[in-house]
């Protein structure tokens, strides 16, 4: 704050605010004792939020500064992504890597800030089988390769494809239905139409989240698997055989199947990104000539929805 120029008397304030901080954890139980915390920033706090932006952006500033290497992306080369507290690093090499860790080793040691070395994960994108062999070390641990990570609530594999992403929609689809039902049977509610509102609001949107992404390679069976989280509401609700085709329970409900309305986010997101100023990372990928080729995620949106 002092570098921005921020007054001293305004730091002080913030300096006394962050002082003697005291937390209490809720429980199923209630809430426990107070106690004191020395992390010093506020959880939920907004402040925390711009205190810690003020800081994480000089290391922003020393990953730039440094010649290593990152991931094209067009005309940009990519070096890391930064939301919240949440950092990823992106490089070709495993030279790169470490010395980004590097320099975010010495980041740290700077300004004062601490890695969590058991949330820090290494993992290496690509479609052969042979594992890498090579080793990464931060403050001299070891750190964990992983074959699949969530990042904002969306898994990643590390042979480039949606697979495990789709199975954790499905299974959170499931579990979110079969809530929604024992809550629906506890209240004695009925009416299809509120269950089909309140599926839609609790349901889909577990199932389709993050859409935009892995909908558009979904094969013709992955989607009946799917489609069975609403085929089972309609079964259960109207007492209907599981032998009648789906098609015609649609119809007869007036309810759009799962594919139809995962459109509705993806064209939604196709847009938004349209009317993007140049410069955006997702409007550098519509724009690449990368993606008129076969195989790429708009010439699959292009297949998907012309269906």
């Amino acid at each position: 704050m002092k570098d921005l120029g921020i007054p001293i008397h305004l730091r002080a304030v913030v300096h006394r605010l962050c002082e003697e901080v005291t937390v209490k954890i809720r429980t199923s139980d209630g809430l426990s004792e107070s106690f004191r915390s020395d992390i010093r920033v506020k959880q939920g706090c907004l402040l925390s939020c711009m205190l810690f932006g003020l800081y994480i952006d000089k290391l922003e500033e020393s990953l730039n500064s440094q010649d290593g290497d990152g991931v094209r992306l067009g005309e940009f080369v990519i070096k890391k992504f930064l939301y919240a507290d949440d950092l990823i690093l992106f490089v070709k090499t495993t030279l790169g890597l470490q010395e980004h860790l590097y320099v975010l080793k010495h980041f740290c040691k700077t300004v004062g800030m601490q890695v969590n070395i058991s949330k820090t994960k290494i993992m290496v994108f690509s479609n052969k089988r042979k594992q890498n062999q090579h080793k990464f070390y931060f403050e001299g641990s070891i750190l964990e390769e992983v074959l699949d990570y969530k990042y904002l609530g969306i898994d990643f594999n590390k042979n480039l494809n949606w697979d495990g992403c789709r199975k954790k929609r499905i299974l959170g689809g499931w579990k979110a239905w079969y809530a929604l039902q024992n809550r629906c049977r506890e209240a004695e509610l009925w009416d299809w139409k509120v269950s089909q509102t309140l599926f839609g609001l609790l349901v889909l949107h577990v199932i389709l989240y993050g859409c935009e992404l892995w909908a558009n390679n979904t094969s013709g069976s992955q989607w009946k698997q799917i489609e069975q989280i609403q085929k089972h509401l309609i079964t259960s609700k109207f007492k209907i055989k599981n032998t009648v085709p789906y098609d015609i329970m649609l119809s007869e409900t007036g309810v759009a199947a799962i594919e139809a309305i995962a459109m509705v986010p993806l064209i939604s997101y196709l847009k938004r990104i349209g009317q993007m100023e140049e410069g955006r990372w997702p409007k550098a990928v519509f724009n690449d000539t990368l993606c008129k080729r076969k195989k790429t995620w708009m010439q699959q949106n292009i297949k998907w929805l012309s269906k």
